[in-house]
């Protein structure tokens, strides 16, 4: 998982535990799709309950820069 935080607009690989931190984005790649999960809160979610999931079809590479946060 990637994650990108709003505030500072910096991205990291590092998500530890599965979750997306407060108000930033994180990925994953599963095969061909890509699932963008979105954390609008004040707190860090699980991805599980990630505020919104974005599945893009046949998209295998995501990078911080296809982002504008």
């Amino acid at each position: 998982i990637k994650e990108c935080d709003w505030s500072s607009d910096v991205c990291s690989s590092d998500l530890s535990g599965g979750t997306v931190a407060a108000h930033s984005i994180g990925w994953t790649v599963d095969g061909s799709d890509a699932f963008v999960y979105v954390n609008n809160t004040a707190v860090g979610e699980a991805v599980g309950s990630a505020d919104m999931i974005v599945k893009l079809l046949n998209v295998m590479q995501l990078h911080n820069h296809d982002f504008i946060v």
